[in-house]
């Protein structure tokens, strides 16, 4: 696997995707001092990217089974190429609703890579290597997270007359990705396309994952994960802030965080060649939901190590989640990506309520929130079952 060119470049594809995940957690301490928000106000930055996943992956996995996974990507790379262009915009009129606007555009690119590059990632090989592809490509992702807290808190802080240039990390993230679009063409990478296209109406799809019990369980896992994700790292800067750390340190610690969920990305592609997906899921949030404890709690003495443990045992989550849902789907493994992409529409809704919470009590009981989403997470793990446990990586 390992020297398949076309998934070391998808995996490539999501180091930046990791990077601008990452920077929505950058910006909001920022846009939220910058435009005198509240933290209910600033988490509509989190509304806006997630709210994305909602209406449109049904209708964008239409699009990849007509025109296939490697012009869905292409089109993905370039919509978001145009997103972190609209940041340039924002930063000339100090607008946070153009700023909203960029993060909508970034965010429907993103989406539809989410569509299709998952699945794709499934078949540039073996199928019994399947969800270890995933977790492959995902784990660049989480590299693509580690750098981005110091990179982007240096760059977005060179601030201009007081404002910070929230522009430039998009800037120099749009051009790695047109690097990446040249080198799609010169490797002239694989473009799958499912020739039985299922034309079946939204009802009947939605009727049809009902008796798929994976399917519907692992999506609803999806949405409490990205739920818990996006609460976890946006209020992590302001988490630091608000215990005893500077702007500077803040960063660096978030960085530790994304670093760990590196470690862990592969660390768990080592550990499910062993072990059931399910036990990964359902022992990982378990600890997870222990660590968001002592968050809450808030033993000065032992500050920032339990945040920056939650990376490692975070990052096998998504991947695996996936991995689990559309695991032996067949034809219906575009659908399925497409149903387990709309539960990602939880990273629009969990992160306001955190910041209601954080406005009226503080940030640190806030954390109360992710804490029920990682335990629904671990009870699907306990509870699930994936027939995919001894893989040759």
């Amino acid at each position: 696997m390992l020297q398949n060119k076309s998934i070391w470049l998808l995996a490539f594809v999501f180091f930046v995707v990791g990077a601008l995940f990452c920077m929505n957690d950058v910006i909001f301490p920022y846009a939220k001092d910058y435009f005198g928000l509240s933290y209910f106000q600033a988490t509509l930055i989190q509304l806006t990217f997630y709210f994305v996943y909602l209406p449109f992956p049904f209708w964008v996995s239409r699009l990849v089974d007509k025109y296939g996974y490697k012009l869905s990507v292409v089109s993905a790379i370039v919509i978001t190429v145009t997103g972190c262009l609209t940041f340039y915009i924002s930063y000339i009129f100090s607008s946070f609703s153009v700023l909203l606007g960029a993060i909508f555009i970034i965010s429907t690119g993103i989406m539809i890579l989410n569509v299709a590059a998952n699945p794709y990632a499934t078949l540039l090989g073996p199928p019994e290597q399947s969800q270890l592809r995933i977790n492959f490509v995902q784990v660049f992702s989480r590299i693509g997270y580690a750098i981005t807290p110091v990179l982007g808190n240096y760059l977005v802080g060179t601030s201009t007359n007081d404002q910070p240039l929230i522009y430039l990390p998009y800037l120099l993230l749009a051009i790695v990705f047109v690097v990446l679009l040249f080198a799609m063409k010169l490797l002239n990478m694989p473009s799958y396309k499912d020739e039985n296209i299922d034309n079946s109406s939204f009802s009947s799809i939605i009727k049809k994952a009902f008796t798929i019990k994976q399917l519907y369980w692992g999506a609803l896992a999806m949405f409490f994960y990205v739920g818990a994700e996006a609460c976890t790292a946006s209020f992590f800067i302001n988490y630091c802030l608000e215990t005893k750390a500077n702007m500077s340190e803040a960063g660096i610690y978030l960085s530790w965080y994304y670093i760990l969920a590196g470690v862990g990305g592969f660390a768990a592609i080592y550990i499910l060649k062993y072990v059931s997906a399910g036990k990964v899921i359902g022992v990982f949030s378990g600890i997870i939901v222990m660590l968001v404890i002592m968050v809450i709690v808030n033993p000065s003495y032992l500050f920032p190590f339990p945040m920056i443990l939650i990376g490692f045992f975070l990052a096998a989550l998504f991947p695996t989640i996936f991995g689990m849902a559309i695991e032996g789907l067949g034809g219906f493994t575009n659908q399925g990506s497409a149903l387990v992409s709309i539960a990602i529409a939880g990273g629009a809704l969990f992160p306001p309520l955190q910041g209601l919470l954080a406005d009226n009590f503080s940030v640190h009981f806030s954390y109360i929130v992710p804490a029920f989403c990682f335990l629904m997470i671990s009870i699907y793990g306990i509870t699930s079952q994936s027939h995919l446990v001894k893989r040759n990586f």
